[in-house]
């Protein structure tokens, strides 16, 4: 009886799912004149395998994922529902099957999220003031810790801003003949000592960042980011490293005057947990009163953990 009633339920089913209004398709189960109506299904399987039926509806409504999941033996008693929902807040009952076991989670269309994401990437700049000696090839670098908390807002089916919260850190180096150096108040770019064997001459900088992020969804894997990351840059220091007749020297100065908030124009392509990315400042690192200028942009990869 069971079994007669589950296949006129997958009869019924069947029939109701060709019936779609064009502005709004719907997908209606109907059992002992109760009904559940799905809204803008994306895609509906049925498979029978072993003694097994399964129904999978997966669709959006209003900008919301779900996933529905029906699961019963024909030949037991006993039935399994499983059902998932993402992005909504409807709360579906099954009235024609005993629930043996659940789950269920929901994530609304804000969300907070917390998904850190490490990144590292190679350094140049433009506008470079005299004697700054910085490209992509010299060794300049950074570290990123992004996203290590932020919110995300959805817009439409594929599309979503957000504001996160991270960590960058920026070393800044020259391995020519020319040095960074603190003098005073000042940072400069001074040659090195007549017969010096050179090593590096690095700036540090060590930013916290707010990026302010538009995303868009290609597909379940591939997804792009681009917005403003505005820096609050906490810290710089420097550091010169090389050898003089045959004696080793590390300079090493703080609080170097660099300029307390910057910003980032900052775009990335992603798949899967594996990103590329670029950003560019039209802002000086060093406070414009006090050191040459230079405007930073770096590419690099970023891993979502």
């Amino acid at each position: 009886m069971k079994k007669a009633l589950f296949t006129a339920l997958i009869l019924a089913f069947s029939l109701t799912g060709t019936a779609q209004d064009e502005n709004e398709k719907k997908i209606s189960i109907i059992e002992n004149g109760e009904t559940k109506v799905f809204v803008s299904p994306q895609k509906v399987t049925l498979k029978n395998e072993n003694g097994t039926t399964t129904i999978n509806i997966t669709g959006e409504n209003d900008g919301a994922e779900y996933t529905y999941c029906i699961t019963r033996n024909d030949d037991n008693i006993d039935t399994k529902t499983v059902y998932r929902e993402k992005d909504i807040n409807w709360d579906f009952t099954i009235p024609f099957v005993n629930t043996k076991s659940s789950s269920f989670t929901t994530r609304k269309r804000g969300r907070f999220i917390v998904d850190p994401t490490f990144g590292f990437g190679v350094i140049g700049a433009t506008e470079r003031g005299k004697g700054v000696d910085l490209s992509f090839t010299n060794g300049s670098f950074e570290y990123i810790l992004d996203r290590i908390v932020g919110f995300e807002y959805k817009t439409t089916r594929n599309s979503y801003v957000g504001v996160t919260f991270g960590l960058d850190w920026r070393n800044y180096k020259m391995i020519g003949n020319s040095r960074w150096v603190k003098d005073g108040d000042n940072t400069s770019i001074i040659n090195y000592p007549e017969g010096a064997d050179v090593d590096y001459s690095r700036l540090r900088t060590l930013s916290l960042t707010l990026s302010f992020m538009y995303g868009y969804d290609f597909n379940r894997h591939i997804n792009m980011k681009i917005g403003p990351m505005v820096s609050f840059n906490t810290r710089g220091n420097i550091k010169t490293c090389y050898s003089l007749n045959g004696e080793s020297f590390k300079d090493k100065q703080k609080n170097i005057n660099i300029a307390p908030v910057t910003v980032d124009f900052r775009a990335e392509l992603n798949f899967r947990f594996v990103g590329l990315y670029f950003k560019y400042s039209p802002c000086n690192v060093l406070n414009s009163n006090f050191g040459p200028a230079f405007k930073p942009m770096s590419a690099g990869l970023q891993f979502s953990f």
